[in-house]
């Protein structure tokens, strides 16, 4: 009876060394979480040009900041058409009003993708939106 019982943990100890070696392993791996990497970047979210990027930035309106500091924020997808401009939640039009939007004046831009433009304003935002927040607005 005893013999029995040794013969089972002989064969049962090995399978539960490996399962315990794999669960530590997979615990290990996962314990970087996606919010702890972006917390990472010395930058910051790279969606956003926030008051202190903007404060440093060279630029007299709207296109000149964003072409030095994001200029993917002015890039085409595809065929798509370029980013919409939205300045203070209301529809500008194209990159080029952003010429108008002189830079001392804004607090905050930020990128939509096309997935996010289209939850938060609606369809018809496939390239996207760039959306300025100015003073007025705060």
């Amino acid at each position: 009876m005893h013999l029995a019982r040794y013969g089972a943990m002989l064969v049962s100890t090995p399978l539960l060394v490996a399962t315990l070696s794999c669960a530590t392993h997979g615990a290990t791996m996962t314990q970087t979480s996606p919010a702890a990497v972006s917390r990472q970047r010395p930058s910051g979210r790279s969606d956003v040009l926030g008051p202190d990027e903007l404060r440093k930035a060279p630029g007299s309106n709207a296109l000149e900041v964003i072409q030095e500091l994001r200029p993917l924020f002015l890039r085409r997808r595809g065929e798509q058409r370029g980013p919409t401009v939205f300045v203070d939640n209301s529809r500008r039009g194209g990159t080029e009003t952003l010429r108008d939007i002189p830079a001392f004046n804004i607090v905050e831009i930020r990128y939509l993708d096309a997935v996010t433009a289209t939850q938060a304003f609606g369809t018809g935002y496939t390239g996207g939106i760039i959306h300025i927040l100015t003073a007025r607005r705060r």
